[in-house]
């Protein structure tokens, strides 16, 4: 009888913390951006302690330790691998992903992840088993066996939490295996050395600026004051100076999008909701789409005929990738970036993705 309420007991620790951990926040916060992005704070400042209980109190019963202490060195040892682990590995991974590798990239984070956890919280657990004469192999074997549960935990409620993953849905394929629009001119902010490249669009870029570019540079098209119907491409916003560098002049018509004279203002600006300019053939589409800061949101696209909805975004606890700068082409095809150094293209009717090159703030005209 004693066994069994032990057990009930287990379930219902187990069920609390993955409803305080995920489905709480979830519930309660979902019309309030990314749901993952609050799980995870929740488990970095709440969550721990409630893992913490749990591995202490399997710790403790199977190898007889004094419970107290073990939850409470449990729940030190939880904290301090969380932190560190974010410190480590949050800075440091998003630049091993990348639209063709997001799927395997994924289950080496958790592997490593993993690995790195058991690494970090033995020390902890080793300490239990001080005086023990069989300490070492006690403590690896407490060690894997409660991370393997937690673990198995914690990616059940970041599964719960989860945005659909672009990949389950779309396609990902080679730029040189789309069918791309005719006559589109693609310029964008280099991410090696931060210079403006541009060309055709699936053709061969080049070189056409030094600008040396910040991370709070932009490059958007901006009025030509002298020629009313002309659009320049110029780098602004210098780290918040406002000073104006000009690439090109003239590069576009007004005219060739149907946003022309009040979007370009806003391209300056990173964390909107901002709706994808339509260039040429793509102001006559059914489709409409719009970026959105939200990482659980992230491009959206809606046919206003059949009603039909679309999400492209990419979130896991360490790699977020947020869409903006987002063009609508002619064949209902989307340029946009994709994440910190990505500029992908995206075919709705398809449903295909293609990596265009790694760079930032994608512009898009008509080649003259």
């Amino acid at each position: 009888m004693k066994a069994e309420m032990r057990n009930v007991k287990f379930q219902k620790i187990t069920l609390l913390i993955i409803s305080v951990l995920f489905v709480l926040p979830s519930a309660a916060l979902a019309n309030m951006g990314s749901v993952l992005l609050i799980a995870t704070v929740v488990h970095l400042f709440i969550g721990n302690v409630f893992i913490g209980i749990v591995e202490g109190l399997i710790l403790s019963k199977v190898f007889k330790l004094k419970k107290l202490k073990t939850i409470l060195l449990l729940i030190l040892a939880n904290y301090f691998s969380a932190w560190l682990g974010y410190v480590l590995i949050n800075f440091q991974i998003d630049p091993l992903f990348n639209l063709h590798n997001v799927r395997f990239m994924l289950y080496v984070f958790i592997v490593v992840a993993y690995l790195l956890t058991i690494l970090i919280e033995w020390p902890f657990i080793a300490i239990l088993f001080k005086g023990d004469t069989r300490w070492l192999s006690k403590s690896i074997k407490g060690c894997i066996l409660v991370q393997t549960i937690s673990y198995i935990l914690l990616c059940s409620g970041y599964w719960i939490v989860r945005t659909t993953p672009f990949y389950k849905e779309t396609k990902i394929v080679q730029l040189s295996n789309m069918e791309l629009p005719e006559n589109v001119m693609v310029y964008y902010v280099d991410d090696s050395d931060g210079d403006v490249y541009g060309g055709l669009l699936g053709g061969e870029k080049e070189k056409i600026f030094d600008l040396n570019s910040i991370p709070e540079d932009r490059l958007v098209l901006w009025p030509d004051f002298l020629k009313s119907a002309e659009l320049d491409l110029v780098a602004g916003f210098r780290g918040g100076s406002y000073d104006w560098t000009v690439i090109q002049k003239s590069i576009a018509a007004k005219s060739d999008y149907s946003l022309a004279g009040s979007s370009f203002v806003l391209s300056f600006q990173k964390y909107i909701t901002a709706e994808a300019e339509r260039l040429a053939e793509a102001r006559d589409s059914h489709w409409n789409f719009n970026t959105r800061w939200w990482l659980s949101e992230g491009l959206v696209g809606l046919n206003m005929e059949t009603e039909e909805r679309v999400r492209i975004n990419y979130e896991i606890p360490a790699v977020m990738w947020n869409a903006r700068r987002a063009t609508h082409l002619p064949d209902d095809k989307v340029i946009f970036q994709f994440g910190k150094r990505q500029i992908c293209i995206y075919d709705v009717v398809k449903k295909e993705i293609a990596l265009v090159a790694y760079g930032r703030d994608p512009v898009a005209v008509l080649r003259k």
